[in-house]
């Protein structure tokens, strides 16, 4: 007896399975395969051909376009729709890989409400190519076999019923499958036309039609189809992924950085993600890598793309590291038999050839620069004391300073400031600089609008105007004065040792203005005294 988790597993993944049927099934209107139309361009008519041309055109295979039309109108009218069919097929190869431009035989016509249904019976592959780069004349060469356009046999099936896998693509027979399922107004017309028909995504359609059970066993499907349990199983929480830092285990043949080492430890772990990334992100690459990875490990690899300039570029980094032979590409289906086949056997010769194995002198280094840089960049990430922060954390943030708020200031030394100290004296100068502290307006000093001499000689301090700087007696022996008008050592006289005016102590350079004049000084040192630089908003 089933369990019911799996009938209702089974029915989420059939109603999902009919979506997706239905999604990549095309049937309505837009679809050239089942409603063609004659267009001012994109289409050519061979109808106005020359017979005898068009008859050899279709018994040897090519022709030059302008020798299938002998009238000069027909010519040049011809010349104008190859152009427009050559830049779409040229388009959806180039973007998506795919080989659109087709010789259609027959025209298949039926009774639809509000359409006028026009199918194509027989399709042969049609390869264009430009003779000058003008583009005023193409080559014109079809490929050697017909096939049945499929997607009529589709429609017939699926609409109305019609026995159509035995259809062979003969008029007559065509029509009695037709008659039989009761095809209203079914009638095949003979017409031959050149344009472009794409069909991609119904072999997705037919695959998915016979997947049915390999769905059901799938986790991976199940859980898209919205089961809770395939979900579970396949979430980002079930265990840690164990990186493969050994250069054993670590196959990349392309850089990769620790986003991308993640997630092919990842897939090589088992499990299944999606990696979402911008252009320039490195996801090629990641697929080159892991490509590389699997294929070492002994596992088969599919890769699929919409666009063929996605598979393009992962196939060209897996050429750049000399493993463009591990990849057979069949992205045009079997169109071209004979290159998948060369390619196969290229393989096939280069997998009996022994290649040697590295040699341990390379190992070597390669372990010890990879153990280096492991501890460097844990080094560089472990939180230290005793603020708990990185180095990294720490550069982070002084990159993010701008010019304009750096500053010569530093604080005592940082080892004896903790996180709460760190945590105050930031809240404080953010305080201060809030309220202005850090901003010079006019008007805050005494110095403002004050103008000073120039030096009285050279080599010593400017003479002292109103308003100006003094230099005050003892201020060279025993510290630094702030800057202040003239009056300041005489209104500051007793507060201390080094603001005594007197011009006869020892060790006197300069009165200041308020000083009492002297006769003489005992004792006079050499300008200037040696000092050390003085501090900011101090003055010697």
């Amino acid at each position: 007896m089933a369990e019911p988790s799996d009938n209702r597993r089974a029915e989420l993944i059939a109603a999902a399975q009919a979506n997706w049927i239905s999604a990549l099934t095309d049937l309505g209107g837009r679809n050239t395969l089942l409603y063609y139309k004659d267009r001012r361009a994109g289409t050519l008519d061979l109808a106005t051909a020359d017979s005898a041309n068009l008859e050899r055109f279709l018994r040897t295979g090519s022709i030059r376009l302008t020798r299938l039309f002998s009238d000069a109108d027909a010519r040049a009218d011809a010349i104008r729709r190859v152009q427009a069919i050559h830049r779409k097929s040229r388009e959806l190869l180039e973007e998506r890989g795919l080989r659109a431009a087709y010789l259609a035989t027959g025209m298949a016509r039926w009774d639809e409400l509000f359409l006028e249904p026009a199918a194509p019976v027989l399709l042969r592959g049609l390869t264009i190519t430009p003779t000058r780069a003008r583009h005023d004349d193409f080559h014109l060469a079809l490929d050697d076999e017909d096939e049945v356009n499929p997607v009529l046999l589709h429609k017939l099936a699926t609409v109305y019923g019609a026995d159509a896998e035995r259809a062979t693509g003969d008029h007559d027979q065509l029509r009695a499958i037709a008659a039989a399922a009761e095809v209203p107004g079914f009638d095949i017309q003979d017409r031959r036309v050149i344009g472009t028909f794409t069909y991609s995504k119904l072999p997705m359609v037919r695959d998915m039609q016979a997947a049915g059970e390999l769905l059901i066993d799938s986790d991976v499907v199940a859980a898209i189809a919205g089961d809770a349990e395939a979900q579970e199983l396949l979430s980002g929480d079930r265990g840690e992924v164990l990186a493969l830092d050994s250069p054993e285990d670590d196959y990349s043949v392309l850089d990769a950085d620790s986003s991308q080492r993640s997630a092919i430890d990842a897939v090589l772990s088992g499990r299944s993600l999606v990696i979402h990334g911008p252009p320039g992100t490195g996801k090629s690459q990641t697929i080159a890598n892991l490509i590389a990875a699997l294929v070492a490990k002994g596992r088969k690899v599919l890769f699929v793309a919409e666009k063929r300039a996605a598979i393009d570029a992962v196939l060209s980094r897996l050429k750049g590291a000399d493993l463009g032979d591990l990849v057979l590409d069949i992205h045009e289906g079997t169109r071209d038999r004979l290159r998948i086949a060369r390619d196969l056997g290229d393989t096939l010769d280069l997998a009996q050839t022994v290649t040697e194995g590295p040699e341990q002198e390379l190992d070597r280094r390669l372990i010890d620069r990879q153990r280096r840089l492991s501890r460097h960049v844990a080094g560089l990430h472990e939180p230290r004391p005793p603020w708990g922060v990185s180095a990294f954390q720490i550069q982070s943030a002084l990159l993010g300073v701008p010019a304009e708020a750096r500053t010569p200031v530093r604080l005592f030394p940082p080892e004896r400031i903790d996180r709460e100290a760190a945590d105050r004296i930031r809240d404080e100068l953010r305080d201060f600089a809030h309220l202005g502290g850090f901003t010079l307006r006019p008007g805050s000093t005494p110095r403002t609008g004050r103008r000073c001499g120039p030096p009285s000689r050279p080599g010593r301090p400017p003479i002292s105007r109103p308003g100006c700087i003094r230099i005050c007696c003892r201020c060279w022996r025993t510290g630094w004065t702030r800057r202040a008008p003239r009056q300041a050592c005489a209104r500051r006289r007793g507060i201390g040792s080094g603001w005594r005016c007197c011009s006869s102590s020892p060790g006197w350079h300069r009165r200041c203005g308020a000083c009492p004049p002297a006769s003489s000084s005992p004792t006079r040192p050499a300008w200037p005294p040696p000092r050390a630089t003085a501090p900011p908003g101090m003055v010697p």
